[in-house]
């Protein structure tokens, strides 16, 4: 045997080996982040999350939300994010989002829970911010403020850009409603709220049929063997069902 064809059949069998490697540690029915959603049927919540549960207090969730749904008033599904105006992943799923509730052609409303989180020092203000705005009705509008200036929202840039960007709402009002008594002890009944229904991660995203059923619950924006991910809902929403 020559000292090419040697070094060839070496060659051969390091590349079949870390092929076998790669396989091993992609085995097939695991959605990785390269992976079409919906094709992999989504994983069921976590061990500690009551999907009962959440179905049980569904009344309580949505009377727990920053301002009435935007969306159908009579859409055929009801969609409730608990979010986080800080957390980057909330931000990046905004756009998804937006194109759900365009793409269902009215069959998609969409509530928002606060869930800041206590490793984003300005969630908890930019919570606040959302409610005091929700107190003149203006709250959809500061939802699209605050995710647009995520890496600004320092009580002082958020009332600068308020007043740039929403030029109606009474300034010195929404100032005063962000530190208010009634504001503060809603954020805190949001949290310990989110907190009673097992659930740690924002973007959490919980759909149900408007008329009542079992939700369905989706976690962030990728499909993992331990999320659900939006990507996944996205690309086979209930209503594409012949059922739904």
């Amino acid at each position: 045997m020559t000292t090419k064809s040697y070094i060839a059949i070496i060659g051969t069998i390091i590349v079949l080996f870390g092929l076998y490697a790669f396989i091993s540690r992609n085995p097939a029915g695991v959605a990785g982040d390269g992976a079409v959603p919906g094709q992999q049927p989504p994983p069921p919540p976590p061990p500690d999350i009551s999907v009962a549960q959440i179905n049980q207090e569904w009344s309580t969730l949505l009377s727990m939300a920053n301002a009435p749904a935007i969306g159908n008033p009579n859409a055929q599904y009801t969609m409730v994010e608990i979010g986080d105006f800080q957390c980057p992943q909330c931000g990046r799923s905004r756009s998804k989002v937006e194109q759900l509730l365009t793409s269902s052609r009215g069959k998609l409303k969409l509530y928002f829970v606060n869930f800041p989180l206590p490793m984003h020092p300005h969630a908890r203000f930019a919570a606040q911010a959302a409610l005091a705005a929700s107190e003149q009705g203006k709250f959809w509008p500061m939802f699209d403020l605050l995710y647009s200036h995520q890496d600004e929202l320092i009580p002082s840039e958020v009332q600068y850009y308020a007043t740039q960007e929403m030029p109606t709402l009474n300034i010195n009002k929404f100032v005063s409603d962000t530190s208010s008594p009634t504001v503060v002890s809603r954020v805190d009944q949001q949290i310990k709220f989110v907190q009673s229904l097992k659930i740690g991660a924002t973007p959490t995203f919980i759909v149900r049929k408007t008329s009542g059923g079992t939700p369905a619950w989706y976690v962030g924006t990728k499909d993992t063997p331990v999320s659900q991910g939006l990507n996944h809902f996205i690309a086979a929403p209930p209503w594409l069902k012949a059922s739904g």
